[in-house]
């Protein structure tokens, strides 16, 4: 949230500088987590990281196709660069599978294949974390 808070600091001074205000989308992402995922995915769930103000900042989205569960996380916050970024998921009995690195615009996808069992979901936004309880169980 700092590097966010920084960042809106220095884009806002800019804009102010030039008598010029920045479009509200200068840079929003041009991603779509159905797309990402693939063929026939449609969203099912997401998770939400805000600032302490609520700004939106990234969303986790769990998607399905019929079969198969698909995580990323998108990147929200309209700046073009490079924030630490994770997309999880596990399978009930087995490991967790994660992308997690310093992504521009999203991380993941993750895929998990959970016919008639659990699965636990989340994502990593710079300095936030969140992982669901057990869910989307079948």
């Amino acid at each position: 949230m700092r590097k966010l808070a920084a960042a809106l600091a220095v884009a806002g001074a800019a804009a102010g500088a030039f008598g010029v205000a920045a479009p509200a989308n200068a840079s929003t992402n041009p991603y779509d987590p159905d797309e990402i995922c693939g063929s026939n995915y449609h969203n099912i769930d997401h998770h939400d990281f805000k600032t302490g103000y609520g700004s939106l900042m990234a969303t986790t989205y769990l998607e399905y196709n019929g079969s198969t569960d698909c995580v990323v996380t998108l990147n929200r916050t309209g700046i073009l660069e490079k924030w630490d970024t994770g997309a999880t998921i596990q399978v009930s009995g087995k490991s967790a599978v994660t992308d997690r690195d310093n992504y521009t615009y999203y991380a993941g996808p993750v895929r998990g294949y959970a016919p008639g069992v659990c699965i636990k979901w989340g994502g990593h936004f710079d300095e936030q974390n969140w992982t669901s309880d057990w869910s989307h169980c079948g």
